[in-house]
């Protein structure tokens, strides 16, 4: 039996910098998203062994968090459909170690913002506001409950189903831990 390292395989393939790219096809809530999460966390923790790579690497983890809470949404088909096209780059220096990251977004539904299906919902985000901020952001911001807001009511759904993703509060909270994560100023997260 054949055993290379992660850094052995790189190094066989480019000898100073090496992307990491995966093109996922399928259809609606075949799990393209979650088997690009499962692929990166699996080359980030092989890749990652000094303080710097480990931070590097988190970033990485937490910009997929902030991506899906402004970009997903519940459809029909699932309740964490992503509503964005994401291309994610992950560069490598010749020990095969994690030394940058790059991400573009592209083509994001902007439908969702003024028209829902009956049992959709529009991006996790509003919903996650509502559902975990504070007494004070709540007075600050002059938050009301989800059902005064016409976009938001226009469908009838306002939770998730159970599942993994469905507690909008806890997602609040872990989109709050990944903009600090990814070095947002805390006037930067209030706004």
């Amino acid at each position: 039996m054949l055993r290379l390292s992660l850094t052995d395989f790189l190094c066989d393939f480019v000898s100073v910098r090496v992307h990491a790219c995966g093109l996922y096809r399928g259809i609606t809530a075949s799990g393209k998203s979650e088997s690009s999460k499962l692929l990166v966390a699996q080359i980030l923790r092989l890749s990652a062994r000094s303080k710097r790579e480990n931070k590097l690497a988190e970033q990485v983890k937490a910009l997929s968090t902030v991506l899906d809470s402004f970009g997903n949404a519940k459809t029909l088909l699932s309740p964490n459909a992503s509503r964005h096209g994401r291309y994610v780059e992950l560069h490598f220096n010749d020990r095969g170690r994690i030394c940058a990251a790059k991400a573009l977004t592209y083509a994001l539904d902007k439908s969702r913002l003024n028209r829902l299906s009956t049992e959709e919902r529009t991006f996790h985000v509003f919903y996650q506001l509502l559902a975990g901020c504070t007494s004070d952001e709540r007075d600050r911001l002059n938050l009301e409950d989800m059902s005064d807001y016409a976009l938001l009511a226009s469908s009838g759904c306002y939770r998730l189903p159970g599942g993994p993703f469905s507690d909008d509060a806890a997602a609040m909270t872990e989109l709050r831990v990944a903009m600090r994560t990814l070095g947002f100023k805390a006037k930067h997260v209030a706004s």
